[in-house]
């Protein structure tokens, strides 16, 4: 007796749910498709809300903002919770090893010697502004329409509320944390260098208009913080040695990088809308105009960092790099940078 063992293949009759079908043809759709696209839900609503009866539990018009398809915006790196937690866990992992390296090669301990000033003057409080980013995304996660938006959103907020605790990793691994955290804490109440800046993160957190707090949060404070910080100081670090907190800079540069790449598609989309691309252009440099002074203005404190290590660093020419790099980002995304609209300076000397 033989036996026939020559596999049996069986196309499927259908290769996606008709509203995939409707989009994109007759082809199979990828799981981050299959769970973010027409997941928004759009009628049979039991009530408005109470606190603002003029609008529905999920609605459009919460942002300024319009697109004829709230899912023509689809996240570049095709995040769905699966995707999403691999990504994360493999840098995770990858920033353990390096804690681990400074911790064993005894690294820590210049940042709890001569660094100590500068540590509770610029790293250690920027716990206190991710846990300010984590409340303005959760805003951003409960009030965006389309899942696509609010799915990156989610996870954006996740990942602000990590930063601060990679932040706080490190601090627990230097003697008697619990003074740390306090004195870092007490800082960024305090502190005269950071109070501009503290005065924009909770500006945010009254900002109605969700589209905006993307553009504030992500497109212009992360943006130029991040690269005045974790870029331009990170080599002010490296000169004076102090490689511990280096990979904690380095930590918070990637995860921008990979962060821009759905908030810059955000912004493009709108302003290339086919309906409402020039309003949404205008609305959006309006926000850019009215935010981008104020969020350069709260960074000239920030000078006092700079001159704090043995070997400082260059404030001047850090700033003008950033302001240069924010401008060229909004030129990519089909706005401009106007510091002298509202009659601030642009040199970062002044």
């Amino acid at each position: 007796m033989s036996y026939d063992l020559s596999p049996q293949v069986y196309e499927p009759r259908r290769q996606a749910f008709d509203y995939l079908t409707k989009r994109f043809g007759q082809r199979e759709a990828t799981r981050y498709e299959e769970g973010t696209i027409e997941v928004q839900q759009q009628e049979n609503f039991h009530y408005r809300p109470l606190w603002n009866p003029a609008v529905e539990i999920f609605d459009p018009s919460m942002t300024q903002l319009k697109l004829e398809d709230w899912y023509s915006f689809l996240d570049p790196r095709q995040y769905y919770y699966g995707t999403y937690n691999q990504a994360r866990n493999k840098s995770m992992e990858v920033l353990d090893a390096e804690l681990n390296y400074a911790a064993e090669r005894g690294l820590l301990e210049r940042v709890a010697g001569e660094w100590r000033e500068v540590f509770l003057s610029c790293l250690l409080p920027m716990r206190h502004y991710e846990y300010g980013g984590t409340t303005s995304l959760s805003y951003v996660s409960r009030f965006a329409y389309g899942t696509s938006i609010e799915q990156c959103a989610s996870f954006n907020t996740f990942d602000k509320m990590a930063n601060s605790q990679v932040i706080t990793k490190l601090t627990l691994m230097l003697p008697n944390p619990e003074q740390w955290m306090a004195e870092g804490k007490q800082r960024w109440l305090d502190a005269e260098h950071l109070q501009p800046l503290r005065a924009i993160i909770e500006k945010s957190w009254l900002i109605t208009d969700w589209a905006e707090t993307i553009l504030l949060q992500n497109l212009l404070l992360d943006t130029t913080l991040y690269g005045l910080l974790y870029d331009e100081f990170d080599r002010v670090a490296i000169d004076n040695g102090v490689m511990a907190v280096s990979f904690i800079h380095k930590y918070l540069s990637d995860w921008l990088k990979d962060n821009s790449r759905w908030t810059n598609h955000l912004i493009e989309t709108f302003v290339n809308e086919s309906q409402h691309g020039e309003a949404n252009r205008a609305a959006l440099q309006e926000m850019v105009d009215r935010w981008a002074p104020q969020v350069v203005e709260a960074l000239k404190p920030l000078r006092k960092v700079f001159e704090l290590p043995q070997r400082p660093g260059n404030f001047d020419a850090a700033l003008e790099r950033v302001v240069q790099s924010l401008e060229r980002n909004l030129e990519k995304v089909g706005l401009a940078l106007n510091l002298n609209a509202t009659g601030m300076a642009v040199t970062a000397a002044d």
